[in-house]
């Protein structure tokens, strides 16, 4: 992660970044307080405000949820394998690319990282505990091994 943030690019990307900072942190606080004040409780105002990411589909369902209207089947279906499925697409270039090229070596600490979260994985299906059985893997690895 150091790596990543000394990079050039990243800086210039964070720099070119703060100049809609100010314009998202207004546009998270309005739409809290109109969450906020149409009786859902805070926690849950700003979990939404994580989890969802277009402003204008937030305010859609405020009225929605404050008036008890039902979730469909298929958008609960679709909200159980959203997180795995935004996590794979972040995780998966990740995994095969290092510094924008494809890993050269199958001594990456990665690849055992990858394997043990499958077995995880097969073992009792969830998210958290297959980014935790890789990532218990991986970090020793990467931390102690070098690799």
């Amino acid at each position: 992660m150091r790596e990543v943030l000394g990079r050039p690019e990243a800086l210039r990307g964070a720099r070119d970044m703060m100049v809609f900072a100010p314009g998202l942190a207004a546009w998270g606080l309005v739409t809290g307080i109109a969450m906020v004040n149409s009786g859902l409780s805070t926690p849950v105002a700003l979990l939404m405000s994580l989890l969802v990411y277009a402003g204008s589909a937030q305010l859609a369902t405020i009225p929605l949820l404050a008036a008890g209207a039902p979730i469909p089947g298929w958008l609960l279906r679709a909200l159980k394998v959203a997180p795995l499925a935004a996590l794979t697409a972040v995780i998966v270039p990740e995994i095969v690319r290092r510094q924008g090229h494809f890993a050269q070596t199958w001594q990456d600490a990665r690849f055992p990282a990858v394997a043990a979260a499958t077995l995880y994985y097969r073992w009792r299906p969830g998210v958290l505990g297959t980014m935790l059985a890789g990532l218990a893997l991986y970090l020793p690895l990467r931390i102690f091994c070098g690799r």
